[in-house]
């Protein structure tokens, strides 16, 4: 933009974008704007805004800061394995010889929290989840149908577009079990941001570089390769996409009170981005060729870290100084230097003005870029929290269930790593009567073991081995009481929402059936609730999808992906005719694998209901059974022509029947009493005798 615009029009300018405070004064020359016009459809932002945004950011990271804590200590508790106090070593134990001495590392653990995690994960979730979409009115019922086919078939396929939602919620469910917080977010990548487009782009530099003439049109073409493979490592391939964000990369409006941040003004999710990627894509320069502070980078990642694993993992960064050389961070050249800096960046999600900023977090000046509403979603926020339970003190105080049982965690390690103890303090602490008689020697000799050789011993009169050779166990051993688990067990088992029989124990034998069948409901209530809140949770994932596939995906990638009878008549749709148009819904237990003993004996009962009417409508109930049965039983799978074969069959039984239609009575075993007690009447006898004795002689015979 030209720095001669009239001082009234920067000054009005600057009014409507909040910033007329700064306005500049009337002077001579040239003056210093107080905003900048940023992102494609070239938008005013104030230089204030700036400092709001960090201020948000402080005050949301401040108010998260206790629960933050939890949410570390649970992970660090669920990763925590036995590796720790292990050394490999040839022919005994594992365990390192310090663990065998007073001190205080544990040398046997038990990982209660990631036994528990790992049980419910797939008690919770075993499959993805059927999604139902309705029609609110007639004219888009095609289109539901059409919708709920490309939903179903985007969660199950893992390769782009496919959502591969399978892995990614079972991900969220073990993050809501530690943390109460689990979060995905939704998004859509246009054709002309999408890895497609970049090779597309790079084989046009390709042709442009092999046919040209002078310098400088293999310097322009140079340059664009090298802007384009600066991106397109970050890209995606066209369509939507989930994706899993831990929810310590999440901030969000403190005046808000819901789990899932409907109620607040604006959210914010911090990432590390490529520094060259941000320059490539968005990269301005300043006069003197050097680029603009908010293209800064703010981290390296270290030498030897894995790049993929950089989402979530700060342990992984170490903070970027521009004085520093590649050297001093592990890196043998600039090149391999200049790839691993990283930019940490904020993208601020503006529920008021319906505007998305791209902030660096080391210079809160200017945005990197602006966008007006980008997804166009009902709910505006792409990310979608997952949680099991309810704070008093509103979302910002929300801790996992396991934060509530590490110290019975530690004590049940503590009992097992005194007991370690106690059993390598009595085999390595061996004493003997030194005026027994009997040498040191001998004495190890013994315990080494037999060597097929007889070896003479002067035993003292009235004394056995035992008495000369002997062992002292440590003075905890005289309290057994305190070495009692089950008390632990028992309160870790109040709190979570896994028994014993989950985590593949047995009940004692004394437990009575109706014992058994009050564990199982006590448990499956609060299995149950949880199950419903990743129902809720995915059909808000799958809607946002929805939304997104009617807005932005186009017939021929829908009919590449359910075929043309699916397909047929599909056009975009805006998001009020799309808010007014579907409902969207997931069958409840649909991500329960339906394969348990439970369910089976379900679909049982339900097939004895459904056979009481079996001989009125044999067609319809016999199908409702069988698809019943095929889904609570992994052996039972019906194909199509399974079906075509079943009904011919049913319906020619139907044809052949006395009772059926053509048979004889012409109707069904209603007609036939009806027709006999007319033929009794025209005989003379009372219809009311007639009807009761033909009633009473049927009943009697075998049907």
């Amino acid at each position: 933009m030209a720095d001669d615009i009239p001082v009234e029009i920067q000054e009005g300018i600057d009014k409507a974008v909040g910033d007329d405070r700064n306005a500049p004064k009337k002077r001579k020359g040239k003056f210093e704007r107080s905003y900048k016009v940023v992102g494609d459809s070239k938008i005013p932002v104030s230089k204030v805004y700036g400092k709001i945004w960090a201020s948000r950011k402080d005050a949301a990271l401040a108010a998260m800061d206790e629960r933050s804590i939890s949410w570390k200590e649970s992970i660090r508790y669920y990763n925590n394995d036995q590796m720790a106090h292990r050394k490999s070593v040839e022919g005994r134990s594992g365990n390192t010889q310090d663990t065998g001495k007073l001190n205080n590392k544990y040398s046997e653990t038990e990982n209660i929290v990631f036994a528990n995690v790992s049980s419910m994960v797939p008690i919770l979730y075993s499959k993805n989840p059927t999604v139902t979409v309705t029609a609110l009115n007639e004219s888009l019922e095609d289109r539901a149908r059409s919708v709920e086919k490309l939903v179903n078939v985007l969660a199950e396929m893992k390769d782009p577009p496919g959502l591969n939602l399978k892995p990614k919620a079972k991900r969220c469910v073990v993050t809501a079990l530690l943390t109460n917080a689990a979060y995905a977010e939704i998004g859509w990548t246009s054709r002309e941001s999408s890895s497609q487009q970049a090779v597309d782009d790079l084989a046009e530099c390709a042709k442009v570089l092999q046919e040209a003439k002078t310098i400088k049109e293999i310097s322009e073409a140079e340059g664009k390769i090298k802007a384009i493979e600066e991106k397109i490592d970050v890209l995606r391939p066209e369509g939507p996409f989930v994706r899993v964000v831990s929810p310590q990369q999440i901030a969000g409006d403190p005046e808000g009170e819901e789990v899932d941040h409907t109620d607040g003004n604006w959210l914010m999710r911090w990432d590390y981005l490529p520094t060259n990627y941000l320059r490539a894509r968005y990269g301005e320069k300043t006069k003197d060729g050097s680029w603009e502070l908010i293209y800064k980078p703010t981290h390296v990642l270290k030498a030897g870290s894995d790049a993929e694993d950089q989402d979530d993992s700060l342990a992984n960064f170490s903070l970027f100084d521009v004085d520093d050389d590649h050297k001093k961070y592990g890196y043998g050249d600039e090149e391999s230097f200049d790839k691993a800096q990283r930019t940490k960046v904020w993208y601020c999600w503006d529920r008021v003005t319906q505007r998305l900023f791209l902030y660096n977090d080391g210079d809160w000046t200017w945005p990197i870029w602006v966008w007006d509403d980008p997804l166009k979603i009902q709910r505006f926020f792409p990310y979608f929290a997952l949680s099991f339970y309810v704070f008093p003190d509103g979302v910002m105080s929300s801790k996992g269930e396991v934060s509530y049982y590490l110290d019975q965690q530690d004590a049940i390690n503590e009992i097992n790593d005194e007991s370690r103890r106690a059993r390598a303090w009595v085999k390595r602490n061996v004493l003997f009567d030194k005026g027994a008689g009997i040498s040191r020697e001998d004495v190890e000799a013994f315990l080494t073991g037999s060597d097929g050789t007889a070896r003479p011993v002067d035993v003292p009169e009235g004394k056995t081995m035992k008495d000369i050779i002997f062992t002292a166990a440590p003075p905890s051993v005289n309290y057994p009481q305190l070495f009692d688990k089950a008390d632990k067990y028992a309160a870790i088992d109040r709190i979570s929402s896994v028994d014993n029989v989950m985590r593949g124990q047995e009940f004692k034998t004394n437990t009575t059936n109706d014992a058994v069948a009050s564990y199982g409901n006590a448990s499956k209530v609060r299995t149950d609730d949880k199950t419903d809140a990743i129902e809720e949770w995915t059909a808000d994932v799958l809607t946002g999808i929805a939304q997104l596939c009617l807005m932005y995906m186009k017939p021929e990638q829908v009919e590449a992906l359910i075929g043309q009878e699916f397909s047929a008549g599909w056009v975009n749709m805006s998001r009020e005719e799309i808010q007014n148009g579907f409902s969207i819904s997931v069958a409840g237990g649909s991500t329960v694998k339906p394969t348990s003993q439970s369910k089976k004996k379900e679909a049982l009962e339900v097939g004895q209901v459904l056979g009481q009417f079996a001989s009125t409508a044999p067609g319809p109930v016999i199908k409702v059974l069988l698809k019943i049965f095929s889904q609570a039983f992994d052996e039972i799978v019906m194909t199509k022509e399974d079906w075509e074969e079943l009904e011919q069959s049913i319906f020619q039984q139907q044809q052949a029947s006395p009772g059926g239609p053509g048979g004889e009575g012409g109707g069904g075993g209603g007609n036939e009493v009806e027709v006999m007690v007319q033929e009794a009447v025209a005989k003379g006898v009372p219809e009311n005798v007639a009807r009761q004795r033909i009633q009473e002689r049927m009943s009697q015979q075998p049907s």
